[in-house]
């Protein structure tokens, strides 16, 4: 793996990132401390500054617990909530593309979304 986060300064294979053809890839742990000030959140501030997009000009996050999802028993779920709110914006204006997540066991897929609203023609 290209980049590995750190939990308590130990190398983590919790949250990591990995670069394939054009494409880089960004995995974050949705069940390990992601809010301010924490090590999961710090790493992924430095990730996406690293980012080359000539190199790499698709990149794609992926999460465990979805942030959007149509499912009302996995709906508002701490870690949706609370991770969407602490990285949401940073992934955003860190030029994620695409976010993959799992958790619901059903295809579901969405527009560009933000801060809880679709957004018609991107972000």
């Amino acid at each position: 793996l290209e980049g590995r986060g750190t939990v308590g300064g130990m190398s983590s294979s919790l949250f990591y990132s990995y670069s394939a053809g054009p494409a880089h890839f960004i995995h974050l742990a949705s069940y390990a401390p992601f809010g301010d000030g924490s090590e999961q959140k710090e790493w992924l501030r430095g990730e996406l500054k690293s980012i080359d997009k000539t190199a790499t000009p698709w990149v794609f996050a992926v999460v465990h617990a979805p942030w959007y999802n149509s499912n009302k028993a996995h709906q508002g779920e701490v870690e949706e909530l609370q991770m969407r709110q602490s990285m949401e914006g940073m992934l955003c204006r860190g030029g994620v593309d695409v976010m993959f997540a799992g958790h619901v066991h059903a295809y579901e897929r969405i527009g560009p979304a933000f801060n809880g609203t679709l957004r018609e023609g991107g972000l």
